[in-house]
């Protein structure tokens, strides 16, 4: 799967050389790792309303789930679980932007387990509760909220 590739160092008399050894990819395995990143991601923006696991994610894509987070956070810099997050919360802002009734049940269609629990995780994400925008766009008051 890896070519090893031998680098070593050079130190002087009285310390001792050690070998570290770096994983070089194949170009045809790194082609592999992109689309199934791509899969994943692809699966992700079109089921984030979802609860969905990490190994059915990686069954789709025809990967191991530990294969799949390693790779996929390599490529993107984020866990899945994260950029699901991030997905959802993208959704939830320009809902709650266009002034969303109930924040109760636009957490239940984002695929969240309790409107507490995406008011925490929008509140850690934005800096403020999804109620406070909600409610400044609504009258107008865009100025009171921090950079979105």
């Amino acid at each position: 799967m890896h070519t090893m590739q031998r680098i070593e160092s050079t130190t002087g008399p009285s310390v001792p050389m050690r070998t570290r050894f770096t994983a070089r990819t194949r170009p045809r395995t790194e082609e592999r790792h992109r689309e199934q990143v791509e899969a994943a991601r692809t699966l992700v923006e079109s089921r984030f309303r979802e609860p969905l696991r990490l190994d059915e994610i990686a069954e789709a894509v025809g990967s191991s789930p530990y294969h799949l987070a390693r790779v996929f956070k390599r490529k993107t810099g984020l866990p899945i679980h994260r950029y699901l997050q991030r997905t959802r919360l993208r959704v939830a802002l320009e809902a709650v932007m266009s002034g969303c009734g109930s924040l109760t049940a636009l957490a239940f269609d984002l695929g969240y387990s309790s409107q507490s629990h995406f008011t925490s995780t929008f509140t850690r994400e934005f800096g403020v509760p999804p109620s406070r925008v909600r409610d400044a766009f609504r009258e107008g008051h865009f100025g009171t909220l921090p950079s979105l």
